[in-house]
């Protein structure tokens, strides 16, 4: 019988993933830190799918009224995020007693899995203790090479924090005891710190759990299979009362992009000497690359950040080693006039204008209004602003390269709401041109970046190849 009730809506946000990562002891970056979490493929901070799961799991033994899960089958399809409504619904129960469960947010599916049961009443002999978490500063994950991944085997202890346990989950705590907690919180360690580690994505499960088996000290894993092609591995895993096999991927690391050193190598010492840039988003991508390219020509470059201080100071840092010139500037594009001072102070003659948001997002249906606002909020409004601040700046003359996409002359499947948006902000330029600014716009392709970052492999420009000739037009005066 297809129910869909919705058994629970929750937002999650930072205290629970510290909660849960210190509970379960997968302290993976992806699931913790908002800034490096923006150069992964994702974009920001994912919640682990094991809580989506045992959160799961939790409500629904009150809503069935007791009950042990014994087998546990599903998919992580789609990352949930932090600060998006996520809600839980109970698909079927199906005949044989057994239950589906899906997990939505931001209008797509997170979780979908189906838990066997078993209803006998549990032991009244209190369950065996297991042990306490370890002491000492946390461990970092590992970061498996996908060459070491074929026929790795290892092992995870096992540790719970009973009271934290009982806290957070205390229907699925109390019907499973601490060993059965403590073996599929394991689950989430092996994969986010273990195997393999620091890249993983946890992607699907099938376990069964022994209800009354005894502790045991590890969780053995061994992987069973990989596809090196599509960046995929199968573990096995067993230890005391659990056994099953784990999905995974291994994601892409953040892209890299040229060096300082590789930059120069491509422009004369002075051919930019006369540029005083400001580049909107240099903190890493094309502003990272578009602001070695300045320096390295003898210009002067600023790079601004919005919430990427650390990868902005990098940037900078290398440029300055190698006796460049190069600032660094917070900037909002959602409140430009609060920079009107430094405008003032830097004077910019160029501005490169490489604000955006994660491209590759999840839509809430065929066209999502609400994910065009907040493309046009930055490609559209974010750029109007700028102007608008360095006019109140003192700064009537500028030149302003504004980059757009080849989606508007191929359109991407899913894409849509980003191509309208683009096509807006190229409307928007015009009007500026009309207004007395030089604006340079130039339709770019797929370009390497933290922003196309895939499992499966795309075609893609090299950055400083395609950004080399825009900097020298703008110099140059004609774009």
């Amino acid at each position: 019988m297809a129910e869909r009730d919705t058994i629970d809506e929750r937002i999650y946000g930072p205290t629970d993933q510290d909660r849960f990562a210190a509970l379960s002891g997968d302290r993976n970056p992806i699931h913790l830190d908002a800034v490096g979490a923006r150069r992964e493929m994702f974009g920001a901070v994912v919640v682990h799918g094991l809580h989506l799961l045992l959160r799961a799991l939790d409500t629904l033994i009150g809503t069935r009224g007791g009950g042990r899960p014994v087998r546990l089958r599903g998919q992580f399809p789609h990352p949930a995020f932090l600060a998006v409504p996520v809600t839980t619904r109970l698909v079927e129960r199906a005949g044989d007693g057994s239950s589906r469960l899906s997990v939505e947010s931001g209008g797509q599916v997170c979780l979908h899995a189906t838990i066997e049961w078993d209803d006998a009443p549990a032991p009244t002999a209190p369950s065996a203790a297991v042990s306490e978490p370890p002491a000492g500063p946390p461990a970092a994950p590992n970061e498996c090479a996908a060459d070491t991944l074929t026929g790795r085997e290892g092992r995870v202890d096992l540790w719970l924090d009973a009271r934290a346990a009982a806290r957070d989950f205390p229907r699925l705590h109390a019907a499973l005891g601490p060993a059965r907690m403590a073996e599929l919180l394991a689950l989430t360690r092996l994969v986010g710190m273990e195997c393999p580690g620091l890249r993983s994505i946890f992607s699907a499960f099938d376990v069964e759990l022994a209800p009354d088996a005894p502790p045991a000290r590890a969780l053995r894993f061994a992987v069973e299979r990989v596809i090196a092609s599509a960046s995929f591995l199968k573990l096995r895993v067993a230890g005391g009362g659990i056994g099953g096999v784990l999905d995974a991927f291994l994601r892409p690391p953040p892209h890299t992009q040229a060096t300082y050193a590789e930059v120069r190598a491509r422009v004369a010492s002075r051919e930019f000497a006369g540029q005083r840039a400001l580049i909107v988003g240099g903190s890493r991508g094309l502003g990272e690359v578009t602001a070695k390219l300045v320096a390295a020509g003898g210009g002067h470059a600023t790079v601004t950040y919005c919430a990427g201080r650390t990868d902005a100071e990098r940037v900078a840092a290398e440029i300055a080693a190698a006796g460049g010139h190069c600032d660094v500037l917070h900037y909002d594009v959602a409140a430009a006039d609060t920079a009107v001072p430094a405008l003032a102070r830097l004077r910019p003659t160029h501005v490169y204008y490489f604000a955006s948001p994660k491209i590759f997002v999840k839509r809430g249906g065929p066209y999502d209004p609400s994910l065009y606002a907040r493309f046009a909020a930055v490609y559209v409004d974010g750029l109007e602003s700028l102007v608008a601040a360095c006019r109140a700046a003192g700064l009537p003359h500028l030149r302003l390269f504004v980059p757009s996409s080849t989606v508007l002359d191929e359109p991407v499947r899913n894409l849509e709401e980003y191509a309208e948006a683009k096509a807006a902000a190229e409307a928007r330029c015009a009007l500026l041109a009309r207004r007395g600014v030089v604006v340079t716009l130039r339709r770019l392709p797929r370009i390497a970046t933290d922003q196309t970052l895939t499992l499966i492999r795309h075609a893609a420009g090299d950055a400083l190849d395609i950004l080399t000739p825009i900097v020298r037009g703008m110099n140059d005066g004609d774009g």
